[in-house]
């Protein structure tokens, strides 16, 4: 499907199989400013993300992003397979609030890959690849404030062939917040249970939650600041989750290569580059 440039304010939700959605800036990394031509622009002036994916084999190519909810891009279907979200420029994305431990709190996400309700699937073969992530913030709340450019949330579920490569991520702001303003260029967390809760996504504790194998390579983040007390909630790239003590969930063999994580700052406390 090919869409002309324009200003496109609507939320996309693709639930059709085999379908690849092309600006004309298909096939231009999201950072190659000089050489792109008038944006199609997906525009989602609601809390739901501008574009949501619900099957497989699907793929969307040179967008920008904008959005007045949580997520630019969402992945939220664990039984889908070949994934790729490439050369799209993710701009604006406002986040959205929710309560966390009674506190009103902001997220914000360029592309989140999160999974509820179901466990013990597997997702294979995402790629996300040569696009530009920035401007990501939150509102100013008086709970936690998280600001992230990819973030993979398997909760419960595995994913396999996950490659995250030449992306641009820059410029996330988490609102001002009386606790913990974080902010992460990319993070997979694989805990099982569910927000602020002990109650385990499913209903079971013998859930699986695997991130095998992903790559994560030629990546520049950098340029965003955070205030919090821990360094792996202002950081580059950030590994981590409750595994409720089940050795089957976590992230296995991966592979970190090639990333330029730079400008980096965390008013709280130290930050870091890879966690």
């Amino acid at each position: 499907v090919e869409v002309a440039s324009g200003i496109y304010d609507e939320n996309v939700v693709v639930s059709r199989a085999n379908i690849t959605l092309e600006s004309p800036n298909a096939g231009l990394p999201g950072t190659n400013t000089n050489a792109r031509s008038t944006e199609a622009v997906i525009n989602s002036t609601s809390q739901s993300p501008a574009v949501v994916i619900n099957r497989s084999e699907v793929t969307i190519d040179g967008f920008e992003i904008r959005s007045d909810g949580q997520d630019g891009i969402r992945l939220k279907n664990s039984s889908i397979d070949d994934i790729a979200i490439i050369n799209n420029r993710i701009t604006d994305v406002d986040g959205s609030a929710y309560i966390r431990n009674n506190d009103p709190s902001g997220a914000g996400n360029g592309i989140q890959i999160q999974f509820g309700g179901t466990v013990d699937n597997t997702v294979d073969n995402v790629s996300i690849s040569r696009n530009l992530i920035s401007g990501v913030t939150t509102a100013d709340t008086k709970g936690r404030t998280l600001a992230i450019g990819i973030n993979v949330l398997p909760r419960g579920n595995n994913i396999t062939r996950l490659n995250i490569t030449e992306n641009s991520i820059t410029g996330l702001e988490p609102g001002a917040s009386e606790s913990e303003e974080e902010v992460r260029g990319i993070s997979i967390d694989t805990q099982v249970t569910k927000s602020g809760s002990e109650e385990f996504e499913g209903g079971t504790d013998d859930s699986n939650g695997v991130v095998n194998a992903p790559v994560i390579a030629g990546n520049n983040i950098g340029d965003f600041s955070g205030n919090a007390s821990s360094p792996f909630e202002a950081a580059g790239i950030t590994f981590f989750g409750d595994n409720a003590g089940n050795t089957d969930i976590g992230v296995n063999n991966f592979k970190i290569t090639s990333n330029t994580i730079e400008n980096i700052t965390n008013a709280g406390g130290p930050s870091s580059t890879v966690l």
